[in-house]
């Protein structure tokens, strides 16, 4: 388990006065199928490892190593999520932009279909770095592509949007 992170993400449910309507599950995804009612949610939040076992640096510290590579579950596990979605579920997903397409391919394999999707740039005239993805389940087709953000202004500081997503 991923007890620092998790203890992280349950203070921001709660700073963000979502612990009425947002509940944490702190195990193993893999262990979920007999332990949850399938089609019983509304939404899945995931940000699902980015690395594919073995691929680039892989840190010496396990809790590291396992938020960042695909060891454990990769996308297509944490894409079975799905089967706790009610129809018309919504599944949101935080991705390097350079998998974009593996991600799509995924999603549509697992009948999510990529509804909305938002390119993160580190700075202007960066390639994008992430990318936010809300995808619907036993949707049909189109996809809203949303304005990039941007994270740093030409002077390395935040850009306003993420001065007010960070509510500075």
């Amino acid at each position: 388990m991923q007890t620092v992170l998790a203890d992280l993400c349950r203070q921001n449910i709660i700073d963000n006065g979502l612990d009425d309507r947002v509940t944490l599950l702190e195990q193993d995804i893999r262990t979920l199928k007999g332990k949850l009612k399938a089609s019983t949610f509304d939404a899945v939040v995931a940000n699902a490892p980015y690395t594919r076992s073995g691929a680039g640096r892989q840190s010496p510290r396990p809790e590291r190593l396992l938020s960042r590579h695909d060891v454990v579950a990769d996308i297509d596990a944490w894409l079975d999520l799905r089967m706790f979605l009610k129809n018309k579920g919504r599944y949101f997903l935080v991705f390097p932009a350079a998998r974009l397409s593996d991600l799509i391919t995924s999603l549509r394999m697992h009948r999510l279909e990529p509804k909305r999707m938002r390119l993160i740039h580190p700075s202007g005239g960066k390639p994008a770095s992430l990318v936010l993805i809300e995808a619907v389940k036993t949707a049909g087709i189109g996809l809203e592509v949303m304005p990039p953000l941007v994270v740093h202004d030409a002077d390395s500081r935040y850009t306003e949007e993420m001065r007010q997503i960070y509510g500075q």
